[in-house]
């Protein structure tokens, strides 16, 4: 302004006055001069306090001018854009790009298109990256499901399913320890976990479950009546998936049933007597047969071959597997053994009433489905088993039974689909110098069908002291689980013997003592149940 007043004098001047006019006025003149020499100092330093002074007080170039009579670029503070430059040069974009770091403004935000394009160069491939996802633990799957939408539908279909199959590990099941939860253990990472389901087992005991492909069925069972403190026998059964951690009821039984023995068949959807809606049970893919995310480009994927037509699908999956569920003996309302037995089809969800047990068979206290055969046995060393296909009980004539203690009641574990254990307690002596020592340990038996005997084939490294241990087998795979109470504290042993070996061995397979956890008592370890999972 100052600059503009002495060259308006001096114009005046100029017209008006002579020489000494003249030199007097450009003698001001110089004043004025350092005068803008001073304010262009001043703002200078100004623009270097906010972001954009180098070192020795200068300003950068970034390809702008430093002239203050426009804003800068990128929207940041003073500064501006090279006068009458062309703004579709590449120095023009790349200042307006990065206007807020060099200019000394605020960092511009990318538009969407911008966003999605970097995005999508540092993204894998489909196939590379169901490969990764298929290799992480359950735990750490359902935390990468929360990353991104793509993610979460790339995990959730058919065929990623189908690629994880190898990698799943087991995982233990514990129910009916706490009150309404049910305590759930990661076998491969050892680590314990907890789910709530009070509305499902909330004041519910002596119950038996079972799996039958991903879920968990919880069957029959009691409970205190309220306000009168009797006891009640349950028909119902309820129906838990792990994956979602929902529950949901099915149909009930026929019978009120607590501590039932259970076992599943595995049937054809032919099967006459099973005979259901096939088409109710097919899966639809909502895409035509390709995934949201994945494109074939060779059309060999298997997730192409749900795009059949119907009638073609119906053909080829009229010899596709489904599974069964039967229940048998328990015990009835007023605590009398029960000799019925029926069976239950997920896919009509009812219940069928079939043959009693033998007559002379007792009370029956364990049972495993072998060959495709539910082979029980009873609190006095009978064995016998059920056909599905002739729907008759036939009694197993064993040539000599084990010894065993009968405090301890037998557990039969099914190890593969061809061979059957039995566990039980019994003496066997040993010998060292002159002494004699006798000791209860845990025996595993196996049956020879050729033979009719049983052979022992393994025994149990701890000392039995559960009367009720747990024992469930995951193909070759057969886990124990031992606990009692000793001066007021719960301890649990949890073991593993792999029966596909030549010599079974059993070993432990997790170190915390996971019944401190649950707070367990003397009653729960009586009346405690366990499922094992593959996820």
């Amino acid at each position: 302004m100052a600059c503009s007043i002495v060259f308006n004098r001096s114009m005046s001047g100029g017209r008006t006055g002579g020489d000494g006019s003249l030199e007097k006025e450009f003698g001001g003149l110089s004043v004025s001069r350092r005068l803008v020499g001073s304010v262009s100092r001043r703002l200078k330093r100004k623009a270097g306090r906010r972001g954009g002074e180098d070192v020795g007080g200068r300003i950068p170039h970034s390809g702008c001018l430093g002239v203050y009579s426009k804003p800068r670029c990128g929207g940041g503070g003073g500064g501006g854009c090279r006068v009458g430059v062309d703004t579709t040069c590449d120095d023009f974009r790349g200042c307006r790009r990065r206007g807020g770091i060099a200019g000394g403004g605020r960092p511009t935000k990318p538009t969407p298109n911008e966003a999605a394009a970097e995005e999508a160069r540092f993204q894998l491939p489909d196939d590379v990256l169901e490969m990764c996802l298929a290799r992480l633990p359950l735990s750490s799957l359902m935390s990468a499901r929360l990353v991104c939408r793509r993610w979460r539908v790339l995990t959730k279909t058919p065929h990623f399913d189908r690629m994880r199959s190898p990698h799943r590990t087991p995982w233990l099941f514990l129910f009916g320890v706490s009150p309404g939860r049910v305590h759930v253990l990661d076998v491969s990472l050892d680590r314990w976990h907890r789910i709530d389901a009070f509305d499902a087992l909330h004041g519910r005991f002596s119950y038996s479950v079972i799996t039958i492909g991903r879920d968990i069925y919880v069957v029959g069972g009691r409970s205190s009546a309220a306000g009168s403190g009797t006891l009640r026998t349950h028909r119902g059964v309820w129906v838990f998936t792990p994956l979602s951690n929902t529950w949901r009821k099915a149909s009930p039984m026929r019978s009120q049933r607590s501590a039932p023995v259970l076992g599943v068949f595995e049937v054809r959807r032919g099967c006459p007597d099973f005979k259901t809606d096939r088409r109710a049970r097919l899966p639809r893919s909502r895409t035509g047969g390709a995934s949201d995310v994945y494109e074939d480009p060779h059309r060999l994927s298997i997730r192409r071959q749900e795009s059949r037509p119907s009638k073609a699908r119906e053909s080829s999956d009229s010899g596709a597997k489904a599974f069964v569920l039967i229940a048998v003996g328990g015990q009835g309302n007023w605590d009398e053994p029960l000799e019925t037995a029926e069976i239950y089809d997920p896919a009509s969800d009812r219940w069928i009433e079939i043959a009693k047990l033998p007559g002379d068979f007792g009370v029956v206290c364990s049972g495993a489905v072998c060959k495709n055969r539910f082979f029980v046995c009873s609190e006095s060393n009978k064995l016998a088993f059920y056909d599905l296909e002739s729907g008759i009980w036939v009694s197993v004539q064993i040539a000599r039974s084990p010894s065993r203690l009968h405090e301890y009641c037998p557990k039969l574990v099914s190890g593969g689909d061809h061979r059957l254990f039995m566990l039980c307690v019994s003496w066997y002596e040993r010998r060292q110098l002159l002494n004699t020592r006798e000791e209860a340990v845990r025996k595993m038996w196996e049956l020879d069908m050729n033979a009719r005997a049983w052979r022992e084939v393994s025994r149990h490294p701890d000392a039995p002291m559960d009367w009720n241990a747990a024992f469930v087998a995951d193909g070759g795979l057969i886990f124990g689980l031992e606990m009692f109470k000793v001066f007021g504290q719960a301890l649990d042993f949890l073991t593993v013997c792999d029966v596909s070996k030549a010599v079974p061995r059993w070993r432990h397979i997790s170190r915390k003592n996971g019944a401190a956890q649950y707070n367990a008592d003397a009653s729960s370890c009586l009346a405690k149940s366990m499922a094992v999972l593959n996820l």
